[in-house]
């Protein structure tokens, strides 16, 4: 119910998937491609502001895996907690989306800030141009809006600037690079030792 409500809002009171039939029936969802090195992670600011160095130490760790980094144009940008106002935010991710060179797009960071920029998303953009989108925390109204109004398959996972800026360790990163770059899908073991 709350995906729908968000996609509907964002879409002026349409939302495809929720309008195409009953609930249960089977939807052909959009998947972006599967990454490998060499490709290039847009990372995008839809929340909050970043840390100059922590978004230094994850860009490194991204071109360590073997990535290409391209930043939106709002990812340095900060208006009062947020990395620029509602409509800049949304343009560095559709910017992002937009971009042929661009093959998956990371998050840098959750906080707040998400939703208010639902209305600005051009989902015919998304659904044009199918890329891996990874985030969590307030990213996840991206996710449902996406998923429901462009029907794209998303993924929670770590975040440039809250993650990949620290040691996120061998099991995290093994992880991503499994379901973002070999396509694993189906459940994930818990890290050797550690329990639920």
């Amino acid at each position: 119910m709350m995906a729908e409500y968000i996609a509907s809002k964002a879409l002026g009171g349409a939302c495809p998937r929720a309008e195409r039939g009953r609930k249960g029936d089977v939807v052909d969802m959009k998947k972006g491609k599967r990454l490998r090195a060499g490709d290039t992670i847009g990372i995008a600011a839809p929340s909050g502001p970043v840390k100059l160095e922590a978004l230094e130490k994850g860009i490194s760790v991204l071109q360590s895996m073997g990535f290409i980094v391209r930043e939106a144009s709002n990812l340095r940008s900060q208006w009062g907690y947020l990395a620029g106002h509602d409509a800049e935010r949304a343009a560095g991710l559709m910017e992002l989306f937009a971009d042929d060179r661009v093959d998956g797009i990371l998050c840098a960071k959750g906080g707040y800030g998400a939703s208010r920029m639902a209305g600005f998303i051009d989902l015919d953009v998304i659904r044009a141009n199918p890329k891996v989108f990874v985030g969590y925390s307030d990213v996840t109204t991206l996710h449902l809006l996406f998923n429901q109004g462009a029907e794209l398959i998303t993924f929670h996972g770590p975040m440039a600037v809250s993650d990949m800026a620290r040691d996120i360790g061998d099991f995290t990163e093994s992880s991503f690079a499994r379901c973002v770059m070999d396509g694993h899908s189906g459940p994930l073991d818990n890290p050797e030792g550690a329990s639920l």
